[in-house]
């Protein structure tokens, strides 16, 4: 995955430029700098709420993967225990 630099605005240009710089950022977002340090991301609407989705998808993955480990985990003993029956132990 190639990450792509995003635009950098000092604050000041964001008090000067506003409706620019939000028109811009609604298309990529941009970093907010103050005192030359990035400080905020601006960006769409739109982009937030998808980024959002992603995440909860990502989340919502990450717990099924976790409960069926715990479900392996749990067939593991009762997997012994059949091979054990089988033997005659």
């Amino acid at each position: 995955m190639v990450v792509k630099a995003l635009p950098i605005t000092p604050i000041s240009d964001l008090r000067a430029r506003a409706r620019e710089l939000v028109a811009a950022a609604r298309k990529e977002p941009m970093v907010i700098t103050q005192r030359g340090r990035p400080q905020v991301v601006m960006l769409s609407y739109e982009s937030y709420n998808e980024m959002v989705a992603r995440l909860e998808r990502l989340e919502d993955l990450e717990d099924i993967r976790d409960m069926l480990e715990r479900q392996e985990e749990l067939r593991r003993p009762f997997a012994e225990y059949l091979a054990e029956r089988q033997r005659g132990v």
